[in-house]
């Protein structure tokens, strides 16, 4: 029985590194969505000053007789439609802040304006997998816990059995 409650133990750290390993994904996705959502407004923001541009160029044309009303109307319709999508993008970007600092437990304000500046992606360097396939999936804790938890059963049975004879 002592050594089932061992397995169990053991079994239940393993569980907590899981619950770790899946909070560190967990950061590390949000982190990368909140930069993506950064870097598409920066783009939405170079893109209105392009199309404002190309607005006032059509409105000159238009005047001179060069171009259509049409013209004029689909690059006004074009510059409101990018507009109108600012709003959504910086209310994925907040609720993306939001979501990282619940996941980190920081509450400051000091965080939450670091993080809304606007940063690059961050890169990814080659990641080498060492090992052979059998070898890594024994490192995942959820792996590592029902190991253990067949373990605490098996030693469970042979307490059990134990339990039989006279003592």
């Amino acid at each position: 029985n002592v050594k089932a409650q061992k397995q169990y133990y053991q079994a239940s750290q393993e569980d907590y590194r899981g619950v770790m390993v899946t909070l560190a994904s967990e950061v590390a996705s949000t982190y990368i969505q909140l930069r993506t959502y950064q870097q598409q407004w920066k783009i939405t923001q170079a893109n209105l000053i392009s199309q404002t541009k190309i607005l006032r160029l059509n409105e000159i044309k238009a005047q001179a007789g060069l171009a259509s009303q049409l013209t004029v109307a689909q690059s006004k319709s074009l510059l409101l439609e990018t507009e109108a999508s600012l709003p959504g993008i910086e209310s994925s970007i907040h609720e993306q802040v939001t979501t990282l600092l619940t996941l980190l437990g920081e509450y400051n304000d000091t965080l939450r304006q670091e993080l809304l500046q606007i940063r690059t992606l961050p890169s990814i360097t080659g990641i080498q997998i060492k090992g052979i396939p059998a070898e890594l999936i024994r490192q995942r804790p959820d792996i590592r816990s029902a190991e253990k938890n067949i373990e605490a059963l098996a030693e469970t049975v042979g307490a059990t059995r134990a339990d039989w004879w006279p003592q």
